[in-house]
């Protein structure tokens, strides 16, 4: 017979939902949801702009100044956000953080920085990472996404997993499931219920920041100001959730959502659906 547990905890910024479901016992199902919210607790301390203890604060702190050796999940995403700035000619890129920062999106720490700083000027090679000017970056529109895929795969394959932190969500067993995306703008939490079309789906759009959109085209400087919200399906979470930017800024995306097999979708504050 089968087992469910749904439990939800304070994580990114966000209330992060776990469920879980198997034939097995309610504490194996909670040994289940520890495993996928530890995954969320390490990549939160190591990637949070916010917390000034986390790898990702010791890189803006120190990375123009000398080398420095990172964790293999920071590796990870910041390759990943580099690859989407080439394909994108830097719409989306990382080294937003100083615009966030001005639009008090992101908290003012001093970091150093220079205003023609861009994706280009980091340099990766493996895991030793270098700023060739002073820069600021932020992962906020990637890391959501691959701490989501690192709880997934947290999770024994046997156990119905779903993942959801607060608009970036993945499935373990996605085929014939559904999804309720929140209508932007929407004063009563309106939502329309879509077909997955991978396992995982991001969104984002104009949600609770009354109009200051956390969007911003890194080559303009100007917000993304469509009353819209745009969803990405693909199968990895960390795609997702930078794909969706790409959608919101870039008039090419559908040849960057084409090349990682993923798939976007709009909806607009009546609900209805873009073509």
């Amino acid at each position: 017979m089968s087992n469910n547990l749904h439990r939800a905890k304070p994580l990114l910024g966000t209330f992060v939902e776990v469920s879980v479901q198997d034939t097995v016992s309610d504490k194996s199902l909670i040994t289940q949801s520890n495993a996928a919210f530890k995954q969320i607790e390490q990549i939160e301390s190591l990637m949070s702009f916010h917390n000034q203890d986390s790898e990702l604060s010791k890189i803006n702190r120190h990375a123009y100044k000398q080398p420095m050796l990172i964790s293999d999940d920071m590796a990870t995403v910041i390759k990943q956000a580099i690859e989407l700035s080439r394909l994108t000619a830097g719409v989306f890129d990382i080294t937003i953080a100083p615009e966030l920062i001005s639009a008090n999106l992101l908290p003012e720490y001093h970091y150093a920085y220079e205003a023609k700083a861009s994706w280009q000027d980091i340099i990766l090679v493996d895991n030793h990472l270098f700023f060739e000017r002073p820069l600021i970056i932020d992962l906020g529109g990637i890391a959501k996404g691959y701490a989501v895929d690192q709880a997934v795969s947290a999770v024994d394959e046997d156990c119905k997993v779903i993942v959801n932190a607060g608009g970036d969500l993945s499935m373990s067993h996605w085929h014939n499931e559904q999804v309720s995306i929140r209508v932007p703008n929407s004063t009563t939490g309106q939502t329309v219920d879509i077909a997955m079309q991978a396992a995982s789906i991001a969104t984002s759009g104009h949600y609770f920041l009354e109009g200051n959109i956390a969007i911003i085209n890194a080559l303009t400087k100007e917000k993304a100001d469509e009353n819209i919200s745009v969803s990405v399906f693909s199968n990895s979470c960390m795609l997702a959730d930078a794909l969706t930017k790409v959608a919101f800024l870039y008039k090419e995306s559908d040849a960057v959502l084409s090349n990682f097999r993923a798939t976007s979708l709009r909806l607009n504050s009546k609900g209805e659906v873009l073509i």
